[in-house]
């Protein structure tokens, strides 16, 4: 919604379920991987938290960038079939 603040809230549902059609897997992979940290953290009563909160922020919107990145591309793609069609 920061990106398109014309959207409503339930084309940014749309738009978003959209976008993770076929890597839900993935990304519940990507999530998978962080549980070593999610585990020291409580170990540690939090202190880990410090250093893994913001890794894990730049993480997850590497992930979205990189699923926005795709799209963009497919969608360029499905333009250029569309014009050698014609």
């Amino acid at each position: 919604m920061v990106e398109k603040p014309e959207l409503s809230i339930m084309e940014a549902l749309k738009e978003s379920k959209e976008m993770m059609s076929g890597y839900k897997m993935d990304y519940f992979v990507f999530m998978l991987s962080f549980i070593g940290h999610y585990l020291l953290t409580a170990i540690t009563f939090g202190i880990w938290g410090l250093y893994f909160g913001p890794l894990f922020v730049v993480a997850d919107t590497n992930y979205y960038l990189h699923l926005k990145k795709i799209r963009t591309e497919a969608a360029a793609v499905k333009e250029v079939k569309a014009e050698v069609v014609e």
